[in-house]
């Protein structure tokens, strides 16, 4: 894998929030005075847009998080997921996680595009669940499987918690962001974003290929941590690209990817 600028300062920045999530988690389990959700993005499904009215001035690191996540979803539709190939603990963890592997166990275990377009719907039906859940008032089910409100509540979380906590990170080891791609309802939101940028023709940054440089060698496709199809189009316009360019940093030749501002056809 080439060392770039690019992967340089992805690595500072996905270390940063890393030790910084890490943290967070570590002061609530030490304190038990605020809740996960105060810091987590996803909080305004999990306690339905209803409930925003009734946050009070206390609840101001709550408040900001709320403004945060919606920031993210309208930057995400114009520049899409990078948050998640930056920002996110939980997936910056996992990709650690998979690193361990060879290209050769890349190939190999490769998850078919037909099987991989199949299970990502997962994500939209959790998302619809928990959207759900929160409308009628019983989102805390859902909390209570949430991989970061059990690893904020450790140790008393039970056995349930350790059992889908040891199951996200087995699977993790084994499948490149097995969460993000399959399970991860933050990530069907900023898809639904991306989706109503292309419904009104909204710009937005997206990886575009040099078909005249580009050698079709396909590493690019067996490194993609999203396990994307680079190779099917000029333009990746695919909103599961989390914008890493660990596609770049492996290709065998210069200037083949790069991120423009294109118009979703």
């Amino acid at each position: 894998m080439k060392t770039n600028k690019t992967q340089i300062i992805r690595t500072i920045i996905q270390s940063v929030f890393l030790i910084l999530g890490f943290g967070i988690v570590a002061l609530i389990i030490y304190t038990r005075k605020v809740s996960i959700h105060a810091f987590c993005p996803y909080a305004v499904i999990c306690f339905g847009l209803n409930k925003l009215w009734f946050i009070r001035i206390t609840e101001a690191v709550f408040a900001i998080t709320i403004v945060a996540g919606f920031a993210i979803f309208i930057y995400t539709i114009f520049y899409g997921r990078k948050f998640c190939g930056y920002l996110c603990p939980l997936g910056s963890f996992q990709e650690g996680l998979f690193s361990y592997h060879s290209r050769k166990y890349r190939k190999k275990h490769k998850i078919m595009r037909f099987y991989e377009l199949k299970l990502r719907m997962g994500k939209y039906l959790i998302l619809l669940i928990t959207s759900l859940m929160a409308i009628s008032g019983i989102a805390y089910i859902y909390m209570n499987s949430c991989p970061l409100v059990i690893l904020s509540r450790a140790p008393i979380f039970g056995i349930l918690g350790f059992l889908i906590l040891l199951f996200i990170a087995v699977n993790a080891f084994f499948i490149d962001r097995f969460f993000c791609r399959w399970l991860c309802p933050y990530g069907a939101l900023l898809n639904i974003a991306q989706h109503l940028g292309r419904l009104f023709r909204i710009p937005r940054k997206m990886l575009h290929r040099n078909i005249e440089r580009c050698i079709d060698c396909g590493i690019c496709m067996e490194y993609c941590p999203m396990n994307i199809h680079l190779l099917e189009r000029e333009v990746v316009e695919d909103v599961n690209c989390i914008h890493c360019h660990v596609c770049d940093a492996v290709c065998p030749k210069q200037g083949v990817l790069s991120d423009e501002r294109c118009e979703d056809n």
